[in-house]
């Protein structure tokens, strides 16, 4: 069988190309989603983890989930200093 020749290459990573950025934009959105969970107003390290497991940077999801939910972040900050006061009090 004879090798592809070059227009067939490009074609191949042209559609390569495209699956690759439509996957990306899917776990880009379950990202979101699951950033925009209540277990981030409780759970210490939750964005970061959801962040690990979709293979970017949190503070790239911090934004992308600011911008589907103007607030989030300081709703979070909000609850997990309300925790550590709880907790400080408490000791």
């Amino acid at each position: 069988m004879p090798a592809p020749n070059l227009e067939t290459l490009v074609q191949r990573a042209r559609k390569s190309a495209e699956t690759a950025e439509k996957d990306k934009a899917a776990v880009l959105k379950a990202a979101v989603a699951e950033a925009l969970d209540d277990r981030a107003l409780t759970q210490w390290g939750y964005l970061a983890e959801v962040a690990r497991r979709a293979d970017i940077s949190r503070s790239y999801l911090a934004r992308l989930a600011e911008k589907e939910r103007p607030g989030w972040l300081e709703q979070i900050k909000e609850s997990l200093d309300r925790q550590r006061q709880e907790k400080r009090g408490a000791a």
